[in-house]
């Protein structure tokens, strides 16, 4: 099981990846097993790469919540 996607600038507001806007580096994205909106150890995540894409390979067989944490400045 595999659980991927792409983390984008979304410079219209629209909620939707369009045509033109950027991917984000350096962008958490895991998994809130626990639904507690906390970024807990043991909990799978990705960092996005240049692009914005991420996976998580052997991702767990369930439900949970995809959340992301920005990057630091």
């Amino acid at each position: 099981n595999r659980a991927e996607g792409r983390v984008v600038d979304d410079r219209n507001a629209n909620d939707f990846a369009d045509d033109g806007e950027p991917g984000l580096a350096g962008v958490t994205v895991y998994g809130d097993a626990d639904n507690d909106r906390q970024f807990d150890a043991g909990e799978p995540f990705a960092v996005t790469a240049a692009d914005g894409t991420w996976g998580i390979p052997d991702a767990p067989i369930g439900d949970y919540v995809l959340r992301v944490l920005a990057p630091r400045a």
